[in-house]
């Protein structure tokens, strides 16, 4: 099991981690002082959407209801505006993002944003807007926004999405107030996918967690796809190659099948390990939980007993030197930069061999 409940769909109000950024942006809005432009930021799978969603039928809610635990309040789930919500009919929720077959928004887009935002509500309450990913915005489209995100209409909430912050324009993050949702504590996270993942939570929720980094959702999103399969298969070819039991074009042609962003951070992940096993004799494995868990820093421990024969093989500016190649590559697989998987993972291969 891998779903979210219907009462949790209709009524939820935070996810476990998230109850102080709840707290405070309800507590805002109580007392007349939430501001009209949030800033949602955080890595992907923490639960951003989720939180964006719940709070906007908090907002949209007409009989809010108290309760006893962390998160104080929430939609009641029961109202006209909750089930016009829950349906997807709100009148006044608008939610922007990237067209099908499309990554960017585009600024057709966001004037349609502006003249929802510009109307009055036509249920007499908020009107909130949702945007994400923020940084699929180009500068034309970021552009057009401005006016709106600094004067939008009267009881309106704009909250944009990112999990890449530094993409936005600086003129976009200063009109809004940033709320940031860090990687949250295996204290936290673990029974809440443990209790999606039914029989045998327990167990599979650690090891997925180690795997997506420490995010929660990513994590339940991994239980029971290709994905672990895949991993194992781009560590064999890539163990296969550096023991020079596989040539460059065979294993590039091996990797090119597999998805690339993902080819990219496993590897990533595996020199980070490779360069901790060299500064440190006894590091034995990885613990996310106690780890800063940054973009920068996503080492994979799993792999630690079968890495440690490598971590001999290589100089310490090898290493080094893969990990600037790799995070070269990963910036412009996000940029959306038009790659021949082929050529440029046989390119990074050339570089990642002792």
């Amino acid at each position: 099991m891998n779903s979210f409940s219907p009462d949790e769909a209709t009524t939820r109000a935070c996810l476990p981690w998230q109850v102080s950024q709840w707290k405070h942006l309800t507590g805002a809005f109580r007392n007349g002082k939430l501001p009209h432009a949030l800033l949602l930021q955080g890595q992907s799978g923490v639960g951003k959407e989720l939180f964006a969603r719940g709070f906007a039928q908090r907002l949209l809610c007409t009989a809010p209801r108290s309760t006893q635990s962390p998160q104080s309040e929430q939609a009641c789930g029961q109202c006209r505006n909750c089930h016009l919500f829950v349906a997807d009919t709100h009148p006044d929720f608008f939610c922007l993002s990237p067209e099908e077959g499309s990554k960017s928004i585009r600024v057709e887009q966001v004037r349609e944003l502006i003249a929802f935002a510009g109307k009055k509500a036509q249920l007499g309450g908020y009107r909130v807007v949702i945007l994400k990913p923020a940084d699929a915005m180009n500068v034309n489209s970021a552009n057009a926004l401005l006016k709106c995100l600094e004067e939008p209409g009267k009881d309106t909430v704009i909250m944009l999405l990112t999990d890449q912050p530094g993409r936005l324009l600086a003129t976009v993050r200063s009109r809004c107030q940033s709320v940031v949702f860090p990687i949250p504590e295996a204290l936290l996270s673990e029974p809440w996918l443990a209790s999606k993942l039914g029989v045998n939570g327990q167990a599979r929720a650690s090891t997925l967690l180690e795997l997506s980094g420490g995010r929660p959702l990513r994590a339940l999103a991994l239980e029971g796809s290709a994905w672990i399969t895949e991993r194992d298969r781009c560590f064999d070819v890539w163990r296969s190659y550096i023991s020079r039991q596989t040539q460059l074009v065979a294993a590039a042609d091996a990797l090119s099948k597999l998805p690339l962003n993902d080819v990219i951070e496993w590897l990533y992940g595996w020199y980070v390990d490779l360069a901790k096993l060299q500064l440190y004799a006894d590091f034995i494995e990885v613990d996310r939980r106690e780890s800063d868990r940054n973009e920068a820093d996503r080492s994979q421990g799993d792999k630690i007993d079968l890495l440690r024969p490598f971590a001999r093989q290589f100089a310490s500016a090898q290493i080094f030197s893969a990990h600037d190649r790799l995070l070269a590559l990963r910036g412009i697989v996000l940029r959306g930069g038009n790659l021949n998987p082929q050529m440029a993972i046989e390119g990074l291969l050339l570089s990642l061999r002792p």
